[in-house]
């Protein structure tokens, strides 16, 4: 029912603690499209568009080889829609709304300024659905990826988690909506639902987005770097102008004026899009909004947060429900034995952090795959315009805020390397939170009703 993939040693798990060891890095992922804009063949890939961490050495591109002119994710995805045609469709919000729907770009003006220079990066959407079935009576699910530029988990882990959905539904494959034998604290026995991937994206349609192209494309191998060009290459939280598009949604609350609401282009067409998205829907809903992000350590692998917010009872109780099945997924699938195995390995708690000390002092190394709690109780803090909360608050019938720890690439400079145990988890947790969301989606509306 659940792939169990290879636990972590003891020694991975102390590059994590002590100095991140990791390989040297190279020029390319690769990314591979079997010739398709000139993109290498399958094989290079294990098969696979977009490889698994072991095959892998680096994170996906934005920018194009200046000596090829091949752009690994947008050729990436364009290849993914070509072989499953299907399945998956890539959508450029410039498409639907026009030359301003891009991002701020390098100059730092925003795209529909008189003063813009045209530099704004496009957005892309890949919409995952039968295409075949029309989309009248769909459920409809959106995920954003990695709106904090550095956090990249949830972009490397969405692009693995299309392949493997539009490679299932071709070929066939099932999803689960969690783990045989979990415990529920939401008063009832959870019943577990195993689904066909084609027989989901007939009844569903979901949206994966990466809204933050600016703060990803500042860390690319092929990033222009004013002044010193050795100096380092370092992915961005915020846009070209450091506003941190996480809060920039209309959610209820103190607004901070220096970052005003649906101010920065890729948040105002991101936001129609979203609306068009949940109006879409079943009852002009999502059904599930997630927003993937990354934090330094914490004492969970995986962070899964409630959204800010008041629910009534049934959505509390699907709220617990989602959280749950996705942790049980998650403590499946990751660190299996890792805190019995780290003690051994130390003679006793090193590592483990203290609950009430923040990083760097303690948290140093997850004593557990995941955990789920409130925003507030997870980070200390909470704010206005996460996206997360405004989907589950005025979009979605439910929605949900991750952290993955240690899913901050700022450590990495111009010499970055790729660190083969760290991706696969952040990669295979982002897995664990897309194709949960996706097979609970299925009786989310019953559930609790």
């Amino acid at each position: 029912m659940v792939r169990r993939t290879p636990r972590l040693s003891v020694a991975a798990v102390l590059v994590f603690s002590i100095v991140m060891l990791v390989a040297p890095g190279a020029s390319a992922t690769p990314v591979c499209t079997d010739g398709y804009m000139g993109g290498p063949p399958l094989d290079l890939c294990g098969g696979r568009i977009f490889p698994e961490a072991e095959t892998a050495f680096e994170y996906v591109q934005y920018l194009p080889d200046p000596a090829t002119g091949f752009r690994e994710y947008q050729h990436g995805i364009e290849y993914l829609a070509q072989k499953y045609p299907r399945w998956v469709e890539v959508i450029k919000l410039s498409d639907l709304y026009g030359d301003d729907a891009v991002s701020m770009g390098p100059d730092r003006i925003r795209s529909y300024e008189a003063e813009d220079t045209g530099d704004g990066y496009d957005i892309f959407a890949i919409k995952l659905t039968d295409r075949e079935v029309p989309d009248a009576g769909k459920e409809t699910l959106l995920f954003s990826l990695s709106v904090h530029g550095d956090e990249i988990g949830g972009r490397e882990g969405g692009l693995r988690a299309m392949e493997d959905l539009a490679m299932a539904a071709e070929d066939g494959g099932t999803i689960v909506d969690g783990a045989e034998g979990y415990e529920s604290t939401t008063g009832s026995e959870p019943e577990i639902n195993e689904y066909e991937v084609a027989d989901v994206l007939a009844n569903e349609a979901v949206y994966f987005i990466d809204f933050n192209i600016d703060g990803w494309v500042k860390g690319d191998h092929f990033a222009p770097v004013p002044g010193d060009p050795a100096s380092a290459r370092l992915y961005s939280r915020g846009n070209y102008a450091n506003t941190d598009l996480n809060r920039q949604m209309p959610t209820v609350g103190s607004i901070n004026t220096s970052r005003n609401p649906l101010e920065e282009s890729e948040m105002l067409y991101g936001h129609r899009f979203m609306h068009e998205v949940a109006a879409a829907g079943v009852g002009g809903q999502i059904a599930y909004g997630a927003d993937i992000h990354g934090e330094s350590a914490s004492r969970a692998f995986i962070d899964i947060m409630y959204p800010a917010g008041q629910f009534d009872s049934v959505k509390h109780r699907r709220l617990m429900s989602i959280a749950e099945r996705t942790k049980s997924i998650v403590d499946e699938t990751l660190y299996d034995g890792l805190v019995n195995a780290l003690e051994e390995e130390t003679g006793g708690d090193a590592g483990e952090g203290i609950e009430d000390l923040g990083f760097p002092v303690a948290n140093t190394v997850p004593t557990k795959p995941a955990r789920w709690g409130t925003v507030w109780d997870t980070l200390g803090y909470t704010d206005t315009g996460f996206i997360g909360d405004y989907m589950a608050t005025e979009l979605g019938v439910t929605g949900m805020d991750y952290e993955m720890a240690f899913n901050h690439a700022d450590y990495r400079a111009h010499t970055r390397g790729w660190n083969y145990f760290l991706q696969e988890n952040m990669i295979n947790g982002s897995r664990a939170i897309i194709k949960t969301a996706m097979a609970y989606a299925m009786t989310e509306r019953q559930d609790f009703a």
